[in-house]
């Protein structure tokens, strides 16, 4: 009985750390975002963070086949990040960026259809 409650407790804490992240990247605006281009999906962070500062993962989530799912580690030396059209199938994608940039954490979810 302990053992659930247990784990419940940890999937809310989860839950709300996530929920806080989110919120706290919503404060950024446009200054966060993901956009098709020709040469793949490009990942945009604020110009105003220094670039090798920010640190974490972008996962791309491929519903249809999970054989596609990819984590790309955040190593920047600019404050944008491409990843290539050949490393994407067409089709959906499920994208989360979930990040850190001087202890604070940012966590955005976008859906796109290449």
């Amino acid at each position: 009985n302990e053992l659930v409650t247990e784990q419940y407790y940890q999937k809310k804490t989860e839950i709300n750390a996530h929920r806080i992240k989110q919120e706290t990247a919503l404060t950024l605006g446009s200054n966060l975002r993901i956009e098709m281009v020709t040469e793949g999906l490009k990942v945009y962070f604020p110009e105003t963070f220094n670039p090798e500062e920010i640190k974490g993962n972008i996962s791309l989530y491929r519903p249809s086949n999970q054989a596609f799912d990819q984590t790309i580690p955040i190593e920047l030396s600019s404050n944008h990040l491409l990843i290539p059209k050949s490393r994407l199938v067409d089709g959906r994608w499920d994208i989360t960026i979930d990040f850190t940039y001087q202890g604070e954490g940012y966590l955005k979810q976008q859906s796109l259809s290449l």
